[in-house]
């Protein structure tokens, strides 16, 4: 595969997680799509993007869930069913774990940090 290919064969694979970012995609699933063996398919993306898919997944998701709580007054809970969780917990527990930070913990991290910099801009 020449390296025009392989860069279409990424966006391919970029647009096909961003499209089913809110639900349950595999990397396994996206490669089949692109008519690629798991392993070659997560071997280019890695040298591509710098990231295994599942991690790539993971880190779209979690800016994804970071626009829900920063944008909108949806609850932790509304935004896990916006994401795809079967849980709110398992929202919680793996937003907690990425970012350190509950989601509410989060969003009033956030909207305070904003409002600071309004009030006293530099």
């Amino acid at each position: 595969m020449d390296d025009l290919q392989v860069t279409n064969q990424i966006n391919k694979a970029k647009i096909i997680i961003t499209k089913h970012l809110c639900t349950e995609i595999k990397a396994e699933d996206i490669a089949t799509q692109l008519n690629m063996s798991y392993s070659g398919f997560r071997r280019i993306f890695k040298k591509y993007t710098r990231m295994a898919p599942v991690q790539y997944i993971k880190e779209l998701k979690n800016q994804k869930e970071k626009e829900y709580l920063t944008n909108t007054s949806l609850s932790s809970k509304e935004i896990a069913v916006e994401m795809g969780y079967d849980n709110n917990e398992y929202f919680f527990t793996a937003f907690k774990k990425k970012t350190g930070m509950a989601p509410g913990q989060y969003r009033y991290f956030i909207q305070n940090t904003s409002l600071s910099r309004k009030n006293n801009p530099v």
